[in-house]
């Protein structure tokens, strides 16, 4: 399954469109001929091939296009005429395209900036049509879920913390703290904020001070600190490794 996401600006965010009843929304479309993965959609009036959910999906995936070579995270294949894909560029009156289910002549032109990214040596694509061909290359900017790893044994193994901090056993006896759960289950792929991260170093302290006296406990924190930190980095590596 595709999913859209927020990767360009303007009055029509991913997810939002001004296509009217009947062409409407933008969606993921089979090609009902079978000769490809989409429609073939182009230029025109018809809601056949001009006015239809499918040239929403495609004017969604040029305007990614757009921002990604504006910001050079789009490299064009060589041989590409970089030179003639910003002047259509700089024709456009729409940048990014207004995500309306009509191809107009702004959808034509971005079609054929990417055409010629793409297809630098075959200048029989450069046609602002999308067939097979220029599907199968604007499917590749499509946003795909990313599948996390699944959690790897305990977090912690050192003795419950004491005081107000609840600890629940796990996997056969180590031992992990509800607060790291509790990130675990916000961030299946352990993307801590920086308050997290820093809230799971006092926590993994507090649990490595448990060796000492408890007289002691107060000055042990900040001697214990910098390995606690060492080992919080190294658990979110290892829930972090695909």
């Amino acid at each position: 399954m595709y999913i859209y996401d927020s990767q360009f600006t303007g009055p029509q965010n991913l997810g939002v469109h001004v296509c009217k009843p009947g062409e409407g929304p933008p969606a993921v479309l089979p090609d009902p001929e079978g000769k490809g993965p989409h429609p073939l959609v182009y230029r025109g009036v018809t809601l056949k091939r001009s006015r239809n959910p499918s040239v929403g999906d495609a004017q969604i995936l040029l305007n990614r296009f757009l921002k990604q070579l504006k910001e050079g995270k789009f490299q064009c294949k060589p041989g590409a005429d970089m030179g003639r894909i910003q002047a259509i560029r700089k024709s456009l009156t729409q940048d990014p395209l207004v995500v309306d289910c009509r191809f107009g002549p702004n959808t034509e032109k971005a079609t054929m900036m990417f055409q010629r990214c793409v297809f630098p040596e075959n200048p029989r694509e450069w046609n602002g049509k999308i067939g097979p061909k220029t599907w199968g290359e604007l499917d590749k900017l499509r946003v795909v879920p990313r599948k996390c790893p699944p959690k790897r044994g305990p977090l912690f193994t050192f003795p419950p913390i004491s005081g107000g901090e609840a600890v629940l056993l796990c996997n056969g006896g180590g031992i992990t703290c509800d607060a790291w759960d509790f990130m675990i289950q916000k961030n299946p792929c352990l993307r801590l904020t920086s308050s997290e991260k820093d809230a799971a170093i006092e926590i993994e302290t507090m649990a490595l001070a448990k060796s000492v006296p408890e007289r002691d406990r107060e000055f042990a924190t900040d001697f214990f600190r910098p390995a606690a930190r060492d080992r919080v980095e190294a658990k979110i590596r290892e829930h972090a490794r695909p």
